[in-house]
């Protein structure tokens, strides 16, 4: 069943009123190659975001009908990083960057993580906090990419083994 707002929505707004292509392309102009740096800690999850664009997620909250057409958006289009953090953390980079992945994969849901399409994480960091993944790279650090189903497999998460 539909509510009162999200018809008005449908016939008011300027935005919705626009054809879906034209609204694709403010998408992809929104979220692609968007920079997500998710960060995990044993009770809290927050989201850093490195985009010229400013913070993207607040597409996801404009309205129910944005939301629809946005919520797989950022993991389709945007680079999910798990680079050292940007501030010095408690735990050792070495082994936070599984615990951080494993958190965050937790927290998605099976669309979410079938959605991701493209996951950065820096294996062995000899880097110094907030170094940048060209100059890892430079330095011979390991950075491995992959696919949501892929972390989620090498994670060991239920339903995604190959």
């Amino acid at each position: 069943m539909v509510d009162t707002s999200t018809k008005l929505n449908a016939v008011q707004s300027p935005f919705l009123r626009l054809p879906a292509e034209i609204r694709n392309l403010v998408y992809h102009h929104l979220f692609c190659d968007a920079v997500y740096q998710p960060r995990f800690e044993m009770w809290n999850e927050y989201m850093h975001v490195m985009c010229p664009r400013a913070d993207n997620r607040f597409m996801l909250r404009v309205c129910r009908q944005i939301h629809h057409e946005t919520a797989l958006l950022p993991y389709r289009m945007g680079i999910f990083d798990f680079a050292p953090p940007l501030f010095p953390m408690r735990s050792k980079p070495r082994k936070r960057w599984r615990w951080e992945l494993w958190g965050f994969m937790k927290n998605r849901s099976r669309a979410e993580i079938m959605a991701l399409a493209r996951v950065k994480v820096l294996i062995h960091p000899h880097g110094g906090v907030g170094d940048s993944w060209t100059r890892l790279e430079q330095r011979g650090d390991k950075v491995v990419s992959g696919t949501g189903p892929y972390w989620a497999a090498k994670l060991g998460l239920e339903g995604y083994s190959s």
